[in-house]
């Protein structure tokens, strides 16, 4: 009976440390737990790389294809309509003016400088009063004053051959010598202009 007794005994003790063992199962149990709760929280940081990395991606691709490029675009598109097209045009519109004025008082000019040749010839063949003739004379001279502003050579230089021819044809010596002063000074006159 004291073996059988000895025996429960071993056996109490076996089955303790059964239970014994199995506690320290459950506690490895409960490691396993932890470890899985803290591969959870891995899983938790992997979540928060995830957002870390979307962010990035989302700045990078704003940044990089709205901010920079469309704003680099937009600008070159400015520039090349500013340089190329606009300016261009500013420019064409300034010279097509220029050279219209320019044909537009030149046909004045001469329509006048014809007037003004008509009625000198009508004043000689008439032979009206030398004092008429001085008058006009100084008239011409204003023209071809008016014709040098304008820088046209030519019509200036035959006004001062006709005048010039007048004057001999009419046999005024002296009046001859004063217009002869006076084309000298319109010379001297045109040439400080195209000196300037």
């Amino acid at each position: 009976m004291m073996i059988d007794d000895d025996d429960d005994d071993d056996g109490d003790d076996a089955d303790d440390d059964d239970d014994d063992w199995n506690e320290d199962d459950d506690s490895d149990d409960d490691d396993n737990g932890d470890v899985d709760d803290d591969d959870d929280e891995d899983n938790e940081c992997d979540d928060d790389d995830d957002d870390d990395d979307d962010d990035v991606d989302d700045d990078e691709q704003d940044s990089d294809d709205e901010d920079d490029d469309g704003d680099s675009d937009d600008d070159d598109d400015d520039h090349d309509y500013d340089d190329d097209y606009f300016h261009d045009d500013d420019d064409d519109d300034d010279d097509d003016d220029d050279s219209d004025m320019m044909l537009i008082m030149m046909l004045m000019m001469m329509m006048m400088v014809m007037m003004m040749m008509m009625v000198m010839i009508r004043m000689m063949m008439t032979m009206m009063m030398m004092m008429m003739m001085i008058r006009m004379m100084m008239l011409m001279m204003m023209m071809m004053m008016m014709m040098m502003m304008m820088m046209l050579m030519i019509p200036m230089i035959i006004m001062m051959m006709l005048i010039m021819m007048m004057m001999i044809r009419m046999k005024m010596m002296i009046r001859m010598k004063m217009m002869f002063r006076m084309m000298m000074m319109m010379m001297m006159m045109m040439m400080m202009m195209m000196m300037m």
